[in-house]
């Protein structure tokens, strides 16, 4: 067994089924209330949290999440 860094597990689901993942990553944004965040927001807190690779994904999937 081989441990992940999440940012690598993360866009290996993105590779996996993209539209899945997104619908979860829409979800997950849907569910922040006040404040709302915005797509870019929504990705600055995902790098602040080391997933760097997965913002870079969210941020060109804008129209999707």
């Amino acid at each position: 067994m081989v441990a992940l860094h999440p940012d690598d597990f993360i866009v290996a689901q993105l590779d996996l089924d993209l539209y899945s993942a997104l619908g979860a990553f829409k979800a997950m944004r849907a569910r922040k209330r006040n404040p709302t965040y915005t797509v870019e927001e929504f990705a600055t807190a995902m790098e602040r949290s080391g997933l760097v690779a997965t913002a870079e994904r969210l941020r060109r999937a804008v129209d999707l999440i």
